[in-house]
């Protein structure tokens, strides 16, 4: 049903991981795609992560639901993304510099 890189965990075996920092809660979906449930507050825009993140959806759902954003930061992540998904459909995500986030 799913790709070879992707790897189901149970919730037990979860723990605090500093460099994860920037992973979102996903569902799957019977046909293969993916939604956002959650985000961390610590999510950040990447050019790295745009082709990825511009495949799944439920983003600013997620993003709104989060308590430990701040409003002026919920609103500044949902309109960024929509930048983000833009700059990928254009083709603009072949050359990044991994050192770029918002």
């Amino acid at each position: 049903m799913f790709s070879e890189n992707v790897f189901g965990r149970t919730f037990d075996r979860l723990q605090p991981n500093p460099k994860a920092d920037d992973l979102v809660c996903l569902k799957a979906s019977k046909s293969g795609s993916f939604e956002v449930v959650s985000v961390p507050a610590t999510l950040r825009w990447r050019p790295m992560l745009a082709r990825e993140r511009s495949s799944l959806s439920g983003w600013d759902a997620a993003i709104l639901a989060n308590p430990y954003i701040s409003e002026k930061r919920k609103e500044f992540l949902v309109r960024r993304r929509g930048y983000w998904e833009k700059w990928i459909r254009r083709g603009e995500g072949d050359f990044i510099n991994t050192s770029d986030e918002e």
